[in-house]
């Protein structure tokens, strides 16, 4: 250990660092005792730096008194390295007693520099520079060659592997002789086309019915329906249409009901008396029904049948 003795009222112990602390101040503790040639009395100081204002780690002795310090340790608290001077103060100026520049969490001691683990980093002053790396050793001789071991057990059968793929296919072989001609079947009964003449006996039509529940403008292809039926008419009806290709005496019937209150009915342009009047209005919860007949000299359906259910 390096000892440090304060012989004289005007000697003291100071610390400061070489620039502005990052975040904290190191940590500073001394030991020391005072020897008058009587008595010997221990001490101790502990502080924090501050910046680059110097601070007293250890004080001047009284007259007549010999203050011998034991130790004195810094401990860097920052996040970053700090350098620092620690001096002796006397009548005769400021001697640097040691500028030390420490990593964090390291601590410098008046017996040495250890690490943020205790490991010894130097012994007295600071760690110096890393000589440069020597040669590297010649390589030895190679050794002879092991015996060869003993050869290992046949393991067992691997799983079977997939199936090939599947051979080419031959030729063909030569066309077997024709079959004689079986006989005629019979004629089957006439089959109905688009456009053939056909007499059905016994054979029932059914209607194709375009259903609304309700409908200010109901619209109807007659080329798809034979019949409309209009279940609970819950407006005026402001245009009845049909549209489609209708041919010469196509026939189709229409039935209203309303939903309780009399509806009034407006006809399109394609509707004609031809023997009834156009009916104008439903009948309070009664069913209206309409017969048209096409005529294609007018283009026009004509209305033949108007009946109210009574």
């Amino acid at each position: 250990m390096q000892t440090l003795i304060l012989d004289a009222v005007t000697k003291t112990i100071s610390l400061v660092l070489a620039g502005a602390k990052d975040t904290n101040d190191c940590d500073i503790v001394a030991a020391w005792a005072d020897d008058d040639g009587t008595d010997f009395v221990e001490g101790s100081t502990d502080l924090v730096s501050n910046g680059t204002t110097p601070v007293t780690v250890v004080a001047a002795p009284a007259a007549d008194t010999r203050r011998v310090i034991k130790s004195i340790s810094v401990y860097n608290a920052d996040v970053a390295p700090v350098t620092f001077s620690i001096s002796l103060i006397s009548a005769g100026g400021t001697r640097i007693i040691a500028k030390v520049t420490l990593a964090v969490g390291d601590t410098w001691t008046t017996d040495g520099t250890y690490d943020d683990e205790g490991n010894v980093k130097c012994i007295g002053g600071d760690v110096g520079p890393t000589g440069p790396t020597g040669p590297t050793g010649y390589t030895g001789p190679q050794g002879p060659t092991g015996y060869t071991g003993p050869t290992g057990y046949t393991g067992p059968d691997g799983a079977q592997g997939d199936t090939g793929p599947t051979g080419y296919t031959g030729p063909d072989g030569p066309t077997g002789a024709t079959g004689y001609t079986g006989y005629t079947g019979y004629t089957g009964p006439e089959s109905v086309t688009p456009t053939n003449t056909v007499t059905f006996t016994n054979k029932r039509i059914t209607a194709r019915v375009a259903t609304f529940t309700s409908d200010a403008t109901p619209d109807v292809n007659t080329d798809n329906y034979d019949a409309v039926t209009i279940t609970a008419q819950a407006a005026a009806i402001t245009d009845m249409n049909f549209t489609g290709t209708p041919t010469n005496f196509q026939k189709i019937i229409v039935r209203i009901k309303d939903d309780g209150t009399a509806r009034a009915i407006t006809w399109g342009s394609d509707f004609e008396d031809a023997g009834q009047a156009l009916p104008t209005t439903t009948v309070a919860s009664k069913l209206l029904t309409v017969g048209f007949i096409y005529n294609t000299v007018t283009s026009k359906w004509g209305c033949v049948a108007v009946a109210n259910e009574t």
